[in-house]
């Protein structure tokens, strides 16, 4: 589980994110909706440990992300709006350099892979170069 306490971001004068209080649970998708400049994606850097906020804090299933950010980003998912760097890339290849880097051993890639194929319905373009997907 994501607990987000409190958290608080600055960037000057400017207030990105104020006071959030969030909860996620284990195997639960969130999406974050908003006009621009409310705080979404400083939220989401917060959330994978790439910012730090000001003030509260985001913990995984009970410790702070801040004290093992390597442990953190091994086990939270972030799909940002932007292609991925390697979109000639298929499809597969994509997840499995995915899981490579969260030192999954073969197994657990497999399965991962696997139940994320089935839960999205992507196995039509499994095998398809990344910048032939559509965004929407």
């Amino acid at each position: 589980m994501i607990s987000v306490r409190g958290v608080t971001k600055q960037f000057g004068d400017l207030t990105a994110v104020s006071n959030l209080d969030l909860e996620v649970g284990r195997g639960e998708v969130v999406g974050f909706l908003g006009p621009n400049g409310a705080g979404k994606t400083t939220t989401m850097r917060m959330l994978t440990g790439v910012l730090e906020p000001d003030q509260g804090g985001i913990y995984y299933d009970g410790s702070l992300i801040s004290e093992d950010l390597n442990d953190a980003k091994q086990k939270i998912g972030y799909l940002p709006e932007s292609n991925p760097l390697y979109t000639e890339m298929l499809v597969a290849e994509y997840l499995e350099y995915a899981t490579s880097l969260r030192k999954m051993s073969s197994g657990e890639a497999k399965s991962g892979i696997s139940d994320a194929v089935d839960e999205t319905g992507i196995s039509e373009v499994f095998f398809r170069p990344i910048y032939e997907l559509s965004k929407g």
